[in-house]
């Protein structure tokens, strides 16, 4: 299980730094305006928000980011390489981009996260669950987050519970950080939720991915926490899909139909 965690922890990291790297330049003048594809980095907690400012900083993470290069190529590959899940008869197309095949070893997480105090989350597996992993420094992860809380409750009514669970392989957040950034962005309607230590490895070995993370990572799990599919960073960087009517009929129609 060290081992495990050691490899899944590192490349999610760098997974983590490549994302930052687009988001950067937002810290320091630039000649051109941020265009399609740039994330705005004051989403994030003010410490990191500190730490891209200093050249250092950066400059790790663009070695980091180098010498990760090849995995994630490789990690591109392997996703690239699954297989697009096919959709009951009914179901519209999947308004957040590709929705591939949950690959053979994801499984449901026995996990106990921290900050679920009513329970939800192995209340969740009796119906159809869509888990969100994320981290505070993830700048796509965080950007999203209002807009899954503005979608939570209407899943909820099309039959789907959206939980969207802190993953932190590099082991710096707590769920005191995780609130901090619900506060900020001003989420209400999910709850905070942090897998630490071993919970957010197990969590990571459940979406299957034991070599290397990307986040965010999303799950779809039928009723009986069986894996259904999973789904990445929505496409072209865009907003407002989580909430969308699209995606709300999507799922509606995908519940109604049994998967």
């Amino acid at each position: 299980m060290k081992v495990a965690y050691g490899i899944v922890g590192a490349a999610a990291l760098c997974a983590g730094f490549a994302g930052g790297l687009v988001a950067a330049p937002h810290l320091f003048p630039q000649a051109v305006e941020p265009g399609e594809g740039w994330v705005d980095l004051s989403v994030l907690p003010d410490d990191l928000i500190e730490q891209h400012r200093t050249t250092a900083y950066l400059e790790n993470e663009i070695k980091s980011a180098e010498m990760s290069k090849r995995m994630l190529e490789e990690m591109a590959a392997e996703k690239a390489a699954r297989a697009d899940i096919k959709l009951p008869e009914g179901v519209p197309s999947f308004p957040g981009g590709r929705l591939v095949e949950a690959p053979s070893s994801a499984d449901w997480p026995d996990i106990a996260p921290e900050g679920d105090t009513g329970g939800a989350f192995a209340a969740a597996k009796d119906g159809w669950v869509v888990i969100n992993i994320w981290a505070t420094w993830c700048a796509p992860c965080v950007k999203e987050l209002p807009d899954m809380d503005a979608g939570a409750p209407r899943l909820a009514e099309a039959g789907v519970t959206l939980l969207a669970i802190d993953a932190d392989m590099s082991r710096n957040d707590t769920l005191a950080d995780v609130e901090a950034v619900y506060r900020k962005r001003g989420v209400k309607s999910l709850a905070p939720l942090f897998a630490a230590g071993s919970d957010a490895n197990a969590l990571l070995i459940a979406s299957g991915q034991t070599v290397g993370a990307q986040y965010p990572t999303n799950i779809v799990y039928r009723p009986g926490g069986e894996p259904y599919a999973l789904f990445y960073q929505m496409p072209d960087d865009r907003t407002g899909i989580w909430s969308s009517d699209e995606m709300i009929a999507f799922f509606a129609a995908l519940t109604e139909s049994g998967g």
